[in-house]
């Protein structure tokens, strides 16, 4: 199992296309070095104990297919340009640090099929163009400090299949997703009636449990006003 930091002269390498160091005991920062390998397909760093923000000097992996940052202890705001990865289809960024808003640019990654950014300090609301997400097939968000409602355009994913949300009102609307197989409600802070045709009115008691103020089936049914 390796240990340290990540050496900086990896930036040397301009010809690697994946780097791989997933399950280890690597701290300190992401060296800026690693902007330099400019044909980089692939970063998989999770879970190790790395911290501090996201390199601005990644703005340059415009090649990069897939990043998995995930169960770190990285920070700061997860950077605008990482919508400018036209060809990322996998971004986990999830159990970490990362404060701010979702960048508004990240709907645009139009080839991305799966996208994880749940367990961090996020804020402000689900950016309404996320039906940029055109290929998206799997959207985390759970366990963040996300506020305002589920955006009605979510709705347009027609691809997705696994959604795990946060707060607001489950709107009707989200019935038109008819390929989700599997969804994970729980312990966000979600209020108001669960829609009660498919596919949600298939899904059971655990995907929609602790949460402020849910109700109707599989749940108790909801107070008449």
């Amino acid at each position: 199992m390796l240990q340290g930091s990540i050496p900086s002269s990896l930036g040397r390498l301009t010809s690697l296309k994946t780097l791989s160091l997933s399950g280890n005991l690597l701290q300190g920062q992401l060296p800026p070095t690693l902007g330099s390998i400019k044909g980089l397909l692939q970063i998989n760093m999770g879970r190790n104990l790395l911290t501090g923000p996201i390199p601005s000097a990644f703005s340059s992996l415009h090649s990069l297919e897939s990043l998995d940052l995930s169960k770190n202890m990285l920070s700061g705001e997860i950077p605008s340009f990482v919508g400018k990865y036209q060809n990322l289809t996998f971004v986990d960024l999830s159990n970490n640090q990362f404060s701010g808003e979702i960048p508004m640019s990240l709907c645009s990654l139009s080839n991305a099929m799966d996208i994880s950014l749940s367990q961090n300090k996020l804020t402000g609301q689900i950016p309404h163009q996320i039906d940029g997400l055109k290929s998206l097939t799997s959207l985390s968000l759970g366990a963040n400090l996300l506020s305002g409602s589920i955006p009605e355009s979510l709705s347009r994913l027609q691809k997705l299949w696994y959604l795990n949300l946060l707060n607001g009102s489950v709107p009707n609307n989200l019935t038109r997703l008819v390929n989700i197989r599997h969804a994970s409600f729980r312990a966000n802070r979600l209020c108001g009636q669960i829609p009660q045709s498919r596919p949600f009115n298939i899904f059971p008691t655990a995907a929609y449990a602790h949460n402020m103020c849910l109700c109707g089936q599989p749940l108790s049914p909801c107070k008449k006003p």
